[in-house]
Parts: structure tokens; C-alpha cells; sequence
């Protein structure tokens, strides 16, 4: 999507106002969040190596500049309106023109509204959105225009699948209606990814987006503001699969790793550099995710922050340093730890377990593996000793894995589920109990990649009856 001129001229004021002028020496744009001041917090870690010069922006200016990003389609946001137009008023308006034999003034009016679909402040219906249509494919079949009055009211089908025709209108406009709502199955979709901030509202042609975007629809993509408003556009010529969202929702989703973020991220990236002239640009969300898009190459990539070196220090009384996200301090060293990066973890600790009726001392190792945004797998062991008297002591090794969600920025709590077996080797038997269990942890960082992990999990074991698991351990995590 490219920034109109006349944003590149705000973009030029704006940046002028900020005392960052847009000269040669501006070589990468760093976006970062906004700080107590509404301006750009610096990025807390040194450039990567062949960067100087920097061009700071906040992520609500870029949204300004940018407010859709989309990849594999073109973008119409353009309105020349000065009111928000009304679809029922103006289809009453065609309608009545229809009836006077003006049919080519209801086209022009049906086709100003689709024009002007990117005015619409408010969610509009997928019924409101596709009788636009198929009162325009009638209008054409009243100038005998069949082929374009049947591709019309395929639109109207691939908005509204559920439509019903004017009985009011002459039967052979309902012939051509059911015969293009009879050859729906052969209507062609491209795959489509919508990247918003977790809870906004958000529609496609008046329905809740799907993973496709029908070629026969409107392309008209609407969501919600903060201000309870909607924003609207439009989606024409798409090809191949096609990747839409919200600067917001870019930075929602910096830190994920998913292949459809870097595809918008370097869409928006483009847009920027072409817009403000610079030869790369930085996004960072202000946790632990960070990009970096090259011009040169059309290259893009996730930063390891950690890999850059340490946080930088800015003193607390230049007032031109702005503000950084709050980072815990490492006792009382004063260094600042960044947020964890790491997509495994190793941990390796002790505990205590219970089986009833016999309790254990355990020595535990396990593996986490980030495998999509929050959500990993966790595999280990947890290796049991008896604490009482036994005649015959016996040590049970139990095999655990499954699921989990990590949440947080810094300071990281997890849930999860695990599949458990055990290896109880007695004199004469061997038992291997299986059972499943829900698993509560923390991850606390204490250096860059050290963290302390408290975790426990409990649930239910059979050896062969059902009996009651549980158990705690405190062990030290290193992150890759």
C-alpha cells in the first residue's frame, strides 16, 4: 500500500516538528511505542551493525500513515465524499429511478456508492452490501447487458450466499439470479490471513472474516476503532494469497515468528522507506519483538535482541531520551534484564512428588519448545526417590509430555497438560502407570538467558487402580 502524497508532506512536517529532519543521514527508520510524552521511546538495544543514522516514529503515527497494510492485493481507501453515504437510501434512490426508466442513472448511482465504500464509518450488513449488486445486475439486464448483469448478481451471491431475489422485478431477471447462485461452486476463493490486535471487531463483505477471500465478493474490509468508530477499504485485484492487517496488528504479532507477519511487516516496511526515504526500517513492539527490513535486497528478519548487545542506558534527565518499557533490575546491580527471547528451554531442578500413599524426592529435567506464538510442548522427566522405609526401595522414573500456553512479557507464568508414565519396577512385576495431569509454572528471569522456574502439577495416575498424583519442583532454566 503506498502513502499518498499528501501524507508524505505530513510525514515531512511532523518529522521537521520533531527536530528529524529527512536527510541522507536518516538510513534506517526505527518504530517504536510512543512514550509519557506521545513521542518515540528509543530503542533500548544497540543498532545492528551497518546502521548510524536513525529517523525514530511511533507505531500510531505509522498507523496513521498506514492504516491497512495488505500483501497480494491493492488497497482503495480513497473517499471523496463529505457525508458517510447510506446504502438503504441510495438503493431506495436506484430503485425508484429503475421504476422511471432511468436505468443508466441507477447504475451511475449503484456505482458512486460501491466507489465510495471506503466512506462507510459504521459496519455495513453482507444483505445491506449485496442487494447494491443485484439491483445493479438487474439494472443491466433491463439494457441487455446479460453477461454483465450475470456477473453482478455473483457478486451479490458472493457477498450474501443466502439472497433472495425481487419478485417484484420480471422473472427473467430471477432466471439469470438462480442460474449464477446454481453455479456457486464453481466461484474461486484465494486464501487469505488477517493479522488485527487480539479483541478488535472486524468484518469482510458484512460477515465475520473467513481464512478465503471470495474473488466474487466486494473486497470491502471494515474494522473497529477505539473510538467505537469503523474504518473501511477496499480490496481489488487479488492474487496468489493475500495477507491483510492493522500497523497494530503487525506489531500484535511482531514477536510470533509466522512467515504471513514478515510478508505484511516487509509490505509496510516498503511503504515507509519508498514514503520517507530511507534505506531500512526497525519495528519494534517494545517487548521482545523486533524486525529489521532491508531496502537493499527487499530483505526482512527477526532480531535475536539479546544477540545485539546490552540494553543501551539513557540517563533519567535527558530530556531528550524519552522513555523506555520497565524492565526488572537484577538485584542490585542496577543492570537492566531484557525480556526473554528464547523459542527452548532447558530446565533441571528438584522436588518432591506424591503417589498415593508414597511420597518421593524427585530430580527433574525438561524441555520447552515455543512452537506457535504462546503455545509450546513440553517433554521431560521427573525421577523419583522414596523418602520412607521400604524393604525393597524403588525408584520411579516417570516420562511426561505435552501441551502448553506461556503468557507474560518479563516475569513468564505457563499452563498446560501432560501425558505421564512411570516405570514402577517392583521385585517380580513391572508396572508402568500412565496417567494425565495439568501442569502451573513461572519463569522469573535472573540473567539473559538464566531464569528460576517454580512449577507444580497435579492429576491422576494408574498403577493399575486410579490413584492421586501430584507434585512441586524449583529448578533453573537456560534459554536458547
Amino acid at each position: 500500500m503506498k502513502i499518498g502524497s499528501g501524507r508524505l508532506v505530513t510525514s515531512a512536517l511532523l518529522a521537521t516538528l520533531l527536530g528529524m529532519p529527512l536527510v541522507a543521514s536518516a538510513r534506517v527508520a526505527v518504530v517504536t511505542p510512543a512514550d509519557d510524552q506521545e513521542g518515540p521511546a528509543p530503542f533500548p538495544y544497540p543498532l545492528p551493525d551497518g546502521h548510524t543514522g536513525t529517523l525514530p516514529l511511533t507505531w500510531t503515527y505509522v498507523a496513521e500513515l498506514v492504516p491497512l497494510v495488505a500483501a497480494g492485493a491493492e488497497v482503495q481507501d480513497t473517499c471523496d465524499r463529505d457525508e458517510v453515504p447510506s446504502t438503504n437510501v441510495v438503493v431506495a434512490q436506484a430503485m425508484q429511478l429503475m421504476a422511471a426508466m432511468d436505468i443508466e442513472g441507477a447504475i451511475d448511482l449503484l456505482d458512486s456508492l460501491l466507489q465510495d465504500l471506503p466512506c462507510l464509518t459504521e459496519p455495513i450488513s453482507a444483505r445491506e452490501l449485496a442487494r447494491v449488486y443485484y439491483y445493479r445486475g438487474a439494472a443491466l439486464a433491463f439494457l441487455g447487458e446479460f453477461d454483465g448483469a450475470a456477473a453482478t448478481m455473483a457478486q451479490a451471491l458472493g457477498v450474501d450466499r443466502d439472497l433472495e431475489g425481487d419478485p417484484n422485478l420480471p422473472p427473467e431477471i430471477d432466471e439469470i439470479f438462480e442460474a449464477e447462485r446454481r453455479a456457486r461452486s464453481s466461484v474461486k476463493a484465494v486464501p487469505m490471513t488477517l493479522l488485527l490486535p487480539r479483541g478488535v471487531d472486524a468484518r469482510l463483505d458484512g460477515n465475520a472474516p473467513e481464512a478465503a477471500l471470495s474473488l466474487a465478493g466486494a473486497g470491502l474490509v471494515q474494522w473497529e476503532l477505539g473510538d467505537g468508530t469503523w474504518r473501511s477499504v477496499r480490496l481489488v485485484e487479488p492474487s496468489g494469497e493475500v495477507v491483510i492487517g492493522t500497523t497494530d496488528g503487525i506489531r500484535a504479532h511482531l514477536e510470533s515468528n509466522e512467515p504471513e507477519v514478515a510478508r505484511l511487516a516487509a509490505a509496510l516496511c516498503e511503504s515507509l522507506a519508498s514514503s520517507l526515504r530511507v534505506d531500512a526500517v526497525l519495528l519494534y513492539d517494545g517487548t521482545d519483538g523486533a524486525m529489521l527490513w532491508e531496502e537493499r535486497g527487499h530483505t526482512v528478519e527477526w532480531l535475536d535482541l539479546l544477540a545485539l548487545g546490552d540494553p543501551v542506558e539513557v540517563p533519567e534527565d535527558d530530556p531528550g531520551s524519552g522513555s523506555r518499557p520497565d524492565r526488572p533490575r537484577n538485584g542490585g546491580g542496577g543492570k537492566r534484564i531484557p525480556p526473554p527471547t528464547d523459542s527452548v528451554r532447558l530446565a533441571f531442578g528438584g522436588g518432591v512428588s506424591y503417589l498415593h500413599p508414597f511420597p518421593y524426592a524427585t530430580a527433574n529435567v525438561d524441555g520447552t519448545f515455543r512452537i506457535y506464538r504462546a503455545l509450546c510442548i513440553g517433554i521431560g522427566v521427573d525421577v523419583g526417590f522414596p523418602v520412607t522405609g521400604y524393604r525393597d526401595p524403588v525408584i520411579l522414573p516417570v516420562l511426561h509430555g505435552g501441551l502448553r500456553l506461556r503468557f507474560g512479557d518479563r516475569v513468564q507464568p505457563f499452563v498446560g497438560v501432560a501425558y505421564r508414565i512411570g516405570l514402577d519396577d517392583r521385585p517380580g512385576v513391572t508396572w508402568a502407570p500412565m496417567g494425565l495431569g495439568v501442569e502451573l509454572g513461572l519463569d522469573i528471569p535472573l540473567t539473559r538467558m538464566l531464569m528460576l522456574r517454580v512449577s507444580g502439577q497435579g492429576g491422576v495416575m494408574g498403577i493399575p487402580d486410579v490413584v492421586f498424583q501430584s507434585s512441586g519442583t524449583l529448578s533453573f532454566v537456560i534459554g536458547f
